[in-house]
């Protein structure tokens, strides 16, 4: 884990870090787009896309390969998360999208 010495979910690891640091992006909108990429909007009004296919070969994220489940995504504000219980950290996100210009 990152500060607990457990391994934590994002959900988890969220709520802790936002009481410890500032400046962490928060999720405020997340689209599912065609190819496996994500449309992101940060409440600093930032926006982008997360490729999600680079994740698909490992075991959390295989699920995802079904199109309707890829779908079914939600922003849980410092992360984001599907109904298979697959879940990316907000840091994870913003060191990897593509911000539009």
């Amino acid at each position: 884990g990152r500060f607990s010495g457990k391994l934590e979910t994002c959900h988890e690891w969220g709520k802790t870090v936002a009481n410890q640091v500032a400046g962490i992006m928060t999720i405020r909108e997340v689209l599912p787009k065609n190819n496996y990429k994500l449309y992101i909007v940060a409440e600093d009004g930032r926006s982008g896309l997360f490729d999600v296919s680079t994740y698909l070969n490992l075991e959390a994220f295989e699920e995802l390969k079904n199109v309707e489940s890829f779908r079914k995504v939600r922003s849980g504000g410092y992360f984001i998360e599907w109904d298979c219980g697959a879940d990316l950290c907000a840091d994870t996100i913003e060191a990897e999208w593509v911000v539009k210009p």
